[in-house]
């Protein structure tokens, strides 16, 4: 459910008629709740600005289920699964897309703090691997950083959990036999991690710079539709400049 989750989903929904099981963390209105929220909340509330996303995504014929789950917590992962299979039978991919901006230089990072950056990309992913380890899918595909390669001020745990995911992919892919990919994604215009965390007035300039060069949404679907049709490849990098 989150920006850049959003936008692969309405592109799935659009391309392949794809049945959408969208997981978010935080609790969100029930369907026949929504026309309720939006006229009670104004159009820049993010949960109504979500509800505006998905009936339009609905609109166009799309069948979207909504959990609640946090993906650090294994028997949530797999109590959504079991729902998700009740009512659209066998699944057939997985985007791995949670995370938690991180923040802070090492020197005042406390391990609860880098834990906390750490649990969605670390324990997200082991638990979901763990959840389909027996179920043939077409794609898992997980959703690193280009910061896990390039290195970012101030997000030792971000790149950290992103280094993660680039690993476990490349292990379990020639390693184990399973096929899942960790795409390093370079920062997306108007959605995504870079746009909700907040930066020291130092660093504004620098993002300011960053986003002159960031993909837009519609540049990075089609980023997404090459990678998943280029085969066997467990780590892909995108990146808008010259690595």
């Amino acid at each position: 459910l989150g920006g850049i989750g959003l936008i692969i989903a309405q592109h799935l929904a659009e391309t392949v008629q794809a049945h959408l099981i969208l997981i978010g963390r935080s609790a969100f209105p029930e369907k026949d709740e929504w026309e309720q929220w939006r006229a009670t909340h104004d159009d820049q509330d993010r949960i109504s600005e979500k509800i505006g996303k998905l009936q339009a995504l609905e609109k166009t014929g799309a069948k979207i289920m909504i959990l609640q789950a946090d993906v650090t917590k294994q028997e949530m992962i797999q109590a959504a699964k079991t729902k998700a299979i009740e009512r659209f039978g066998p699944i057939h991919g997985v985007i791995h897309a949670a995370g938690v901006p991180g923040g802070g230089i090492i020197q005042l990072k406390t391990a609860e703090m880098a834990a906390d950056v750490l649990a969605p990309k670390v324990k997200g992913t082991l638990y979901l691997h763990e959840a389909f380890k027996d179920t043939q899918l077409d794609f898992f595909v997980l959703f690193s950083s280009l910061s896990s390669i390039l290195g970012e001020f101030g997000q030792v745990d971000y790149c950290a959990a992103n280094a993660f995911l680039n690993e476990f992919a490349c292990q379990e892919t020639w390693g184990n036999n399973r096929q899942i990919m960790s795409i390093n994604w370079d920062v997306w215009r108007e959605v995504g991690m870079t746009v909700q965390s907040s930066a020291p007035a130092l660093l504004k300039k620098w993002r300011e710079e960053q986003f002159k060069s960031a993909m837009l949404p519609a540049e990075g679907v089609e980023a997404f539709d090459r990678i998943l049709s280029g085969g066997i490849i467990p780590q892909v990098t995108v990146c808008t400049t010259d690595i």
